[in-house]
């Protein structure tokens, strides 16, 4: 069958580059491309460019899907997928990239960083075939790390006066703007449109209540954070976000959290809680590490 390239439209494609980044995941060891709850989370998060959602790259065959080279925030960071039978379309999704994806600089040309594992050795030899150089230097998504749950979890601790409850418990929007923001370390307090945005990361299709875990300070302030998502036919989660206050780190807070969503994890009968990672907070709690993610970059000269 010959493939087909065709632009991305959201309403058409959404939900079959789903299905393909699930099909193409693998129920073990390393993987080379996205999960598919990243797919998810981006299409929901507040820092989506929408309006350049129609160049992402669509590969097609017989009306199937089978390939997809897309941004995640924003023009210029590019990440390669396909089902593991049509890698071969990988240099014409890099050609792609290049001429779609880049972002323009000031002096005229492009820019573009494309994603590669280190175990995908296929890809980065693309990658250096089109003068591509890796960034050994780019700390943001280095490290993978996977909890195995057939191991054994640690019980969770918490200092007196602090409690550990899910969302679907209690979904004070307000609470959890205000822990993410400061999480993620904004000065001051969130600004006011910020509800908005925890609506629309919560209307995701598969987003569940009861997978994102807070804990509270005895006044009764959302302190530390995490969530997580399940891709349950490879059993297997993605963990996606954490966050704890800067004036509560260093008290296992984070770590209670973390481990509230593998427990929950393992009692749904996932194997693996992934999270893209290798942070000391993660590796110090048990996560291992089994592969690293570098950008291969470029300066393109546009015409």
């Amino acid at each position: 069958m010959k493939t087909k390239q065709t632009s991305y439209d959201e309403k058409k494609h959404y939900n079959d580059v789903y299905q393909m980044l699930t099909e193409a995941f693998p129920m073990t060891g390393a993987y080379v491309q996205w999960m598919p709850p990243r797919w998810e989370y981006m299409h929901y998060h507040p820092n989506l460019n929408r309006s350049e959602l129609s160049k992402i790259g669509i590969w097609t065959e017989d009306d199937r899907i089978v390939g997809v080279a897309t941004y995640e925030d924003n023009l210029g960071d590019a990440y390669l997928a396909t089902l593991p039978t049509h890698r071969n379309l990988r240099n014409e999704m890099v050609q792609y990239a290049q001429q779609h994806l880049h972002k323009k600089q000031k002096n005229g040309d492009g820019y573009l960083r494309i994603f590669c594992s280190d175990c995908d050795n296929e890809l980065e030899a693309i990658l250096k075939e089109n003068n591509f150089k890796k960034d050994c230097t780019f700390l943001e998504y280095r490290g993978v790390t996977q909890w195995d749950t057939r191991c054994e979890i640690p019980s969770i601790d918490l200092p007196s006066g602090y409690r550990l409850k899910s969302l679907q418990v209690d979904n004070d929007l307000q609470k959890i703007d205000r822990v993410l923001w400061r999480g993620f370390n904004h000065p001051g307090e969130p600004p006011l449109d910020g509800l908005n945005d925890r609506k629309l990361m919560q209307s995701t299709p598969n987003y569940d209540l009861s997978l994102n875990f807070v804990v509270e300070n005895p006044k009764g302030e959302f302190v530390s954070y995490s969530g997580v998502w399940l891709v349950p036919t490879k059993k297997s989660a993605y963990i996606e976000p954490v966050a704890t206050d800067p004036d509560y780190r260093r008290m296992g807070l984070g770590q209670a959290a973390v481990l509230a969503c593998i427990h929950e994890c393992k009692k749904r009968g996932m194997e693996r809680v992934i999270v893209e990672s290798a942070q000391p907070f993660y590796v110090a709690m048990g996560f291992n590490k089994i592969f690293s993610i570098f950008p291969w970059t470029k300066h393109i000269k546009l015409d």
